[in-house]
Order: structure tokens, then sequence, then C-alpha cells
């Protein structure tokens, strides 16, 4: 079974002892990053579990029996959906410890070349207007991964609102791992902008891409405060991007 480098990354900063494996990227400075301590980045484990198990089929997820798993304890999945190509594996439950809705998508699958092409997929576009209503023409991303983002958020919305006014909860987590990351970001700005104000929406994505351009970046961060996104330096890239992008915030 492919699983995400994430956790091991996670695993190697806390059997290494490294100060600054695991790093948060300051907003507007991609190329300082700010070093997690350990007790720091076990705060974040929870997180990278649920990107974990978005890598299991559904049917594990459904059962919740991924390994890793048990360790979240009280976690009830609601929906699972995508067939791992073209439309990522996600999955939506309700996280009765946080009180939380959360919404998981998987990353890129390197067997899979339907999801390298979605990485691939890099000219601009503008955000579709029926899952991001008001936003301006000027705001672009990265096509792929617009199409991508279009295929799972109709069904993601409508189970998250429905979860919501089940639980009388106010709050949705959105998680992903590098493809999955930057569906996780465009789930966040998305439901952000079509759920209640009272509604908390915060993300958490690791090894996320480059993902729009700086009026996407403006709006991001307007919208979805409460923002992290974790990398591990080893697998830092420095070279130019075709996006202009810097959506970063620790």
């Amino acid at each position: 079974m492919l699983f995400p480098l994430l956790s091991l990354a996670l695993a190697s900063a806390f059997a290494q002892q490294a100060q600054g494996a695991i790093s948060l990227v300051p907003r507007n400075e991609l190329n300082v990053v700010t070093p997690l301590s350990q007790a720091q980045a076990s705060t974040y484990m929870p997180f990278s579990l649920f990107a974990q198990a978005s890598y299991c089929q559904p049917k594990q997820i459904e059962q919740w029996n991924c390994p890793g798993c048990e360790q979240l304890t009280g976690f009830k999945p609601t929906l699972t959906g995508g067939d791992g190509g073209r439309t990522r594996f996600h999955y939506v439950g309700f996280w009765p410890k946080e009180k939380a809705v959360v919404v998981v998508h998987q990353g890129t699958n390197p067997k899979s070349l339907k999801s390298i092409f979605t990485d691939l997929h890099v000219t601009k576009t503008r955000l579709d207007s029926e899952h991001f209503p008001g936003v301006d023409s000027k705001v672009q991303v990265h096509s792929g991964f617009a199409a991508a983002h279009a295929q799972s958020a109709p069904e993601i919305l409508a189970e998250a609102r429905r979860l919501l006014a089940q639980q009388k909860s106010r709050r949705v987590i959105l998680v992903g791992h590098s493809l999955g990351g930057a569906l996780a970001a465009l789930d966040a700005l998305s439901l952000r902008l079509n759920l209640p104000k009272h509604v908390d929406v915060q993300a958490v994505t690791y090894g996320m891409p480059r993902l729009g351009n700086h009026e996407f970046v403006k709006l991001f961060d307007e919208k979805i405060p409460d923002f992290k996104r974790i990398i591990h330096q080893r697998v830092r890239r420095r070279q130019p991007h075709p996006l202009s992008f810097n959506l970063t915030r620790s």
C-alpha cells in the first residue's frame, strides 16, 4: 500500500530529534522556514494521520481501520468518494474530540497517470462561479487542480452542510497532502464562500504545491486566516514555478 511522505517525515523528525526537519512556511517568505520543535510537530500528528488515511481504499476508510486510524478515536466517516484517478479519493466525517467536520483529500498517486497529469496541467483558469460565488475573474488558479476540485466539490459541500446541522457544529477542518493539499485549500475557500459566516473554516496541508496567482493569494488570506502549510525541508523546491504564487502562512 502506498502511504504519503508526510507521516514518514513527521516520524523521522521525532526519531532523529531534528529541530527544523519539519517546518511551517512563514507568510510571504518562500525561502525562509520556521522550524517546528518536536512538541509543536506533535500537535499536527492527528492531521497527518487523517491525510495518511486518504491513501487507503474507501472500504477501509468506511470501516475506519486504516493503519493509524485507531489513534483518531471517535472519528466517524460519513462519506467516501473518488476513484483514485481523475477524481482523487476523499472522505468526510465528524471528529467529536474537536467538535468538527473533517474533509480530507488524497494526494498524487505515482501509480496513476491521471493523477500525475492533473499535477502537470499548469495553465491558469478563473474559479468556477458555481463553487466560488462572487469571486473576481482576475483570481486564477492551476487549471488541473481546479478541474480536480470540481469533481468532488458538490458532494463535499452537501455533506459538510448536513453534518454541521446534524452535529450542531460550527467548525470545518480541511486536510490534504501534495495534490490533496491543493484540493483542501480550494475546498476551504469554496466552503467559506458557501457556508454561514458563523462556521469556522480552517485548513492544514502538507507539501502543498503552488496553487494560484497573487489575486488568489489575497483572497485566500482574507477568507481563510486559519491556514497552516507544512513542508519538509529535504523535499523543498526552489526552482521557478509557472504560476505566480505565495500562499504561505505560519
